[in-house]
């Protein structure tokens, strides 16, 4: 092997290892990334929970309110 075609491969070795390196930061980065989405979604998902069962909850009183009031005017058409 020549002293260029050594050099070359010496470089290469450099360059992998280098990349290696960059590699190993960004797949570090996108974890974090990703981490930071999950917990973000995890927050929305508990929120949007909530306000579902709030929802349910205005939803049954809307119904009852619904009830009362088809009663009331029932009554009121039977006098």
């Amino acid at each position: 092997m020549s002293q260029e075609e050594s050099k070359r491969d010496h470089n290469d070795d450099d360059d992998g290892t280098s990349q290696a390196d960059q590699s190993k930061t960004t797949d570090a980065s996108s974890r974090e990334e990703k981490i930071e989405q999950i917990e973000k979604y995890k927050q929305e998902s508990t929120l949007l929970i909530h306000n579902i069962k709030q929802l349910q909850q205005l939803n049954n009183r809307l119904n009852n309110d619904l009830v009362y009031i088809q009663d009331y005017v029932s009554k009121l058409i039977k006098q």
